[in-house]
């Protein structure tokens, strides 16, 4: 039985030396709104939300093997600076060190990818989730933990292209990617 859930949360990580870093939070903005069984989730997340009832707070964490899995360094790639160029020149706007790019292979498949290095003649990108490597600790509070109409879960339906979100009329925050997606910047790993 699909359900709607609406949770703030925050996400937390430890990098290389231990030390706790805030990675997403929905604390200061809107709720994340998502609906049970559409993937919209990561499996272990979504199975531990759905269990929780209206108010009730979370403390959990997610080992890196039921989230994104280990880094895998061949995910790394050296390209030609020329697949950068626009108009016979670097788009240094967007093509820089610590940028994330969206790309697409000769399949059709879209991905992020962030710039990890460059040199005069290459550019390094890293295909490795961002969170790859890393347990997920979240903490939170379900504000709302209902079973979804069949109109609600409609809204979730993928008659868009997933890897993106979009807000509800009420300025919820909802996330469509699949949880093998690559999204960067803040809340539910999506860029939201």
């Amino acid at each position: 039985m699909k359900r709607i859930i609406t949770v703030h949360y925050e996400l937390r990580t430890k990098d290389a030396n231990g030390m706790v870093e805030l990675q997403e939070t929905t604390k200061d903005g809107e709720p994340l709104v998502f609906c049970t069984e559409m993937n919209l989730l990561l499996p272990a997340m979504e199975q531990r939300l759905t269990s929780l009832n209206d108010g009730e707070e979370f403390d959990f964490i997610i080992p890196l093997s039921e989230a994104f899995g280990e880094r895998d360094e061949r995910l790394q790639h050296r390209l030609p600076q020329a697949n950068f160029m626009t108009g016979g020149r670097l788009d240094t706007n967007n093509i820089f060190v610590g940028n994330v790019i969206h790309m697409q292979d000769s399949k059709g498949h879209h991905f992020n990818a962030a710039i990890v290095a460059m040199d005069d003649e290459t550019v390094t990108v890293d295909l490795n989730h961002p969170l790859a490597g890393k347990d997920l600790h979240f903490t939170g509070k379900i504000i709302d933990n209902h079973v979804a109409s069949e109109e609600e879960a409609r809204e979730f339906e993928p008659h868009h292209h997933c890897g993106h979100c979009h807000h509800g009329e009420g300025g919820e925050h909802h996330c469509c990617h699949e949880h093998h997606g690559h999204c960067e910047d803040e809340g539910c790993g999506c860029g939201h």
